[in-house]
């Protein structure tokens, strides 16, 4: 996420309300999209 902001703020001035949502999104959706893989059987382990 911070490398994204990092290569995105020179062309887009990113509010922290964004930010703050990104940190908090990115993990939780990380997780789920594991879970959900696994479930599907796509991947052997579900982290």
């Amino acid at each position: 996420i911070l490398g994204a902001m990092l290569f995105v703020f020179p062309f887009y001035a990113v509010s922290w309300q964004v930010f703050v949502t990104l940190l908090l999104v990115t993990p939780a959706l990380h997780f789920l999209t594991n879970v959900v893989a696994y479930l599907l059987g796509l991947k052997k382990v579900w982290w």
